[in-house]
């Protein structure tokens, strides 16, 4: 009973958010996981322990992770469903407007000073 009950748990931390997303990333990315450990400096047992659910890994390589697909850490563990930083578009996407806004502004100040 004890041996199904930890396969049991092996089978559902493998097929957790985490791995299962990070397996996929790898394999659209035809990726080894050398390679990415390389990327974020860690080993390479790291990357197939995290892909096996058998660990998870910090906060730090989550983030380096992230980074590296350039996707969200909310992404990664499952609290968006979509991988793009729509957080981090979303700012940039504000701050083309604010300059935008100061622009027009500036633009409205000189046609005023022309036309009185």
């Amino acid at each position: 009973m004890g041996r199904t009950e930890k396969s049991l748990r092996g089978k559902e931390a493998y097929n957790s958010c985490f791995p299962t997303r990070l397996r996929i990333l790898l394999d659209r990315m035809d990726e080894t996981q050398g390679k990415l450990a390389d990327a974020i400096g860690v080993k390479r047992q790291s990357i197939g322990q995290w892909k096996d659910g058998t660990t998870t890994p910090d906060v730090i390589s989550l983030r380096k992770i992230a980074e590296y697909y350039d996707v969200s850490a909310d992404y990664l563990i499952g609290l968006k469903d979509t991988p793009e930083k729509t957080d981090e578009l979303l700012a940039e996407k504000i701050k083309e407007l604010e300059s935008q806004i100061i622009e027009i502004a500036e633009i409205n100040n000189r046609l005023s000073r022309i036309l009185s």
